[in-house]
This record gives C-alpha cells, sequence and structure tokens, in this order.
C-alpha cells in the first residue's frame, strides 16, 4: 500500500506485524495538503454547481469528486464534506482487502510520498506454490492439474490444488521448469517460505515402457539388450520419453511383447564383445 500524495500519518491503528485486518478497516488517518485542496475545490464547486468543465460533460462537482476518489479518499469522506460544508483536515486510509500484515513502514507523526511503501497484506486463504519440474517430465504437466502437497511442519495433512502457470523458460543451471500451483487453505494455517513436497498428476496415457535399469547409455546414446532368441541377445538402439516411477517410455526401438534384459547385460559376453556390437550397430 501506498499514499497517493505527499503527507503525515497523523494516527496508526494497525501498528504491527502479523496483524488481521478486514478489507475496509481504518489502518491510518492521514493529513495531506492536496487532500485538503480538493475537499475546498469540491465544496467551491457545489456552491457554482451549474457550471461545467471545459469538456461541457462533466459538473464541476463531479470532476472534483473524481480527483478526491483518485487520491484514494474513501467514499464516506466524500459525502460528509459535501454535505457539512466543510474541508475535512484528516482521512483515513482502509485496507484494501482482507488479510495479514506481513510488512510496515509507517509510525506516528512520519511524513509519506507515493513512493514509500506503508503496509503490505497478504490474503492468506490461498497461496502459490512453486516447484521445479524436471525436464524429462514437462510432458507430464499441464495446466489445470491435480497437486497434493504436504509440509513438515504440519505433518499429516494433505491439501489439494492445481497447476496455474507453466513458466516459459527452463532453468540453464539445473535444467528444470518452474511451475506455480494453486492451493486453497481456509485456515491459513500454511506460511509463505514454507517448503512443502508435491505430487502432481497427469492425465493417464497408456504407454510402451521399460525399466528403467534396462537402459544401457552408450555414447550418450540410450541402448536396450534385446532377446531374440534363447541365448541370443542382441543391442537395439531406442528413442526414449518420459520416466516416472521407475519406468521409461519407449518411442522408438522396440515393440510391444518384445524381451529385454533388465539386468546383468554387461556379464552376458565380454564388455569389450557389447561394446564390438554396439559399433556394429551404429555402421
Amino acid at each position: 500500500m501506498h499514499s497517493r500524495t505527499d503527507g503525515w500519518i497523523e494516527k496508526v491503528y494497525v501498528k504491527a506485524e502479523g496483524d488481521k485486518v478486514t478489507r475496509g478497516n481504518k489502518l491510518v488517518e492521514f493529513y495531506s495538503p492536496e487532500i485538503v485542496a480538493a475537499e475546498k475545490d469540491l465544496l467551491i464547486a457545489k456552491q457554482s454547481g451549474k457550471l461545467f468543465s471545459q469538456k461541457g460533460s462533466v459538473s464541476l462537482v463531479d470532476s472534483a469528486k473524481q480527483k478526491l476518489r483518485l487520491l484514494n479518499v474513501p467514499e464516506t469522506v466524500i459525502k460528509h464534506v459535501q454535505a457539512s460544508g466543510k474541508s475535512q483536515d484528516r482521512v483515513p486510509i482502509l485496507a484494501p482487502q482482507s488479510g495479514v500484515i506481513t510488512k510496515m513502514g509507517i509510525r506516528d507523526g512520519m511524513f509519506v510520498t507515493p513512493q514509500l511503501q506503508m503496509y503490505t497484506i497478504a490474503n492468506l486463504s490461498s497461496v502459490w506454490v512453486l516447484v521445479d519440474v524436471f525436464e524429462h517430465q514437462l510432458n507430464w504437466v499441464s495446466v489445470g492439474n491435480k497437486a497434493e502437497m504436504s509440509v513438515q511442519g504440519l505433518p499429516g495433512e494433505t491439501w489439494t490444488g492445481k497447476v496455474d502457470y507453466i513458466y516459459p523458460e527452463l532453468n540453464p543451471v539445473n535444467r528444470t521448469l518452474k511451475v506455480r500451483l494453486k492451493f486453497n487453505t481456509p485456515r491459513q494455517r500454511l506460511k509463505p517460505n514454507m517448503f512443502a513436497d508435491i505430487t502432481l498428476y497427469s492425465t493417464p496415457k497408456t504407454v510402451l515402457s521399460v525399466p528403467s535399469e534396462a537402459i544401457i547409455y552408450y555414447e550418450n546414446n540410450p541402448r536396450i539388450v534385446k532377446v531374440v532368441g534363447e541365448y541370443k541377445y542382441q543391442p537395439i538402439e531406442v528413442k526414449t520419453g518420459m520416466k516416472s516411477e521407475g519406468q521409461v517410455e519407449i518411442l522408438e526401438g522396440l515393440q510391444d511383447g518384445d524381451k529385454v534384459v533388465v539386468s546383468g547385460q554387461f556379464m552376458l559376453d565380454s564388455e569389450s564383445n557389447l561394446q564390438a556390437s554396439f559399433r556394429r550397430l551404429q555402421e
């Protein structure tokens, strides 16, 4: 929250970080010469209410009231000034939303400018959670997907939310993509900067897959040892896709029903013979 003009804080009603406020609560009383001048313009315009502004379509009264609204003067003050015929030196600044005061930068008698941050109000009825998704998991994540969360500080409790936004750029260092989740917290027990464990749910998809331990990365290219007959094996180059829970999707190289070696691939023959087979496969 910022003031719309220079002025002095005459009285502070909400005095501490962590205080809860409701929309419309009086936070401070504020004196500003510019606001007082605008109130007097309203009174002058009221006395000559038949006059119009240069545009010819807005009365001077309406123009003066609009100026006060732009200075963040509450509607109740504008009506009181207009009804009483007197300007009001001390104007209340009201909370624009319900929430918790997380930052406070003022005190009684302080001179403030529009650049000064007077209050920060956080509405904790819903929170954003930022997670890092690995590059090979990107195809699983879509806006609207269900998410479940638990936090170490509140063991035994879970929250259900959804994917709210997927950021457009990967982190070049750890090759992850930041994803924003939204969770409703009616009891407001979750606090900013907590660490959370997240489970993301995707739309079910049937794929051809093999156990991750069946993949051999030879010269950075994934291979699989395929069973082609009794005691006969053949290294096959494959194209992999998504990875989840110890399974790797196979996009090219295998068909449903093929048998593959899951462990001990390098003991089928000497390691050199297996590497020779890989080289022949490349040729």
